[in-house]
């Protein structure tokens, strides 16, 4: 899918913003990737998905900080945590489970490929 986005790429994004240029569509086009090229710009690219998912969901679990950098000075990260909570009808109470989103991740995205290989 990204090998397709990048020998024929988009013309129109979301944000405006993200719109290519003119010249960087032309210097995209110019361009021979080869099959070995792609491969690896997928790569490159899924992995700082990966990461930048793992990230927020180290800020959501509680476990991590925002870039301080998109803070404003006399700002103060008070943390974030999200818990899931199971109701017990045995004891009648709520249990705190403690799986945490980032525990999870990189399994889980190992469990669906094979899912996808299996398909």
């Amino acid at each position: 899918m990204i090998g397709n986005l990048i020998s024929n790429p988009p013309l129109d994004s979301i944000l405006e913003e993200f719109n290519l240029t003119d010249t960087e569509l032309s210097a995209l086009k110019a361009q021979q990737f080869t099959p070995e090229s792609i491969s690896g710009i997928e790569k490159i690219v899924r992995d700082n998905l990966m990461t930048a998912f793992f990230e927020v969901f180290c800020i959501l679990d509680g476990v991590g900080d925002p870039n301080e950098s998109l803070m404003e000075p006399d700002e103060v990260w008070l943390g974030l945590k999200l818990t899931e909570v199971e109701y017990n009808e045995d004891d009648e109470e709520e249990e705190e489970v403690t799986e945490f989103l980032h525990d999870e991740f990189y399994s889980t995205y190992q469990e669906w490929k094979e899912l996808q290989r299996k398909n």
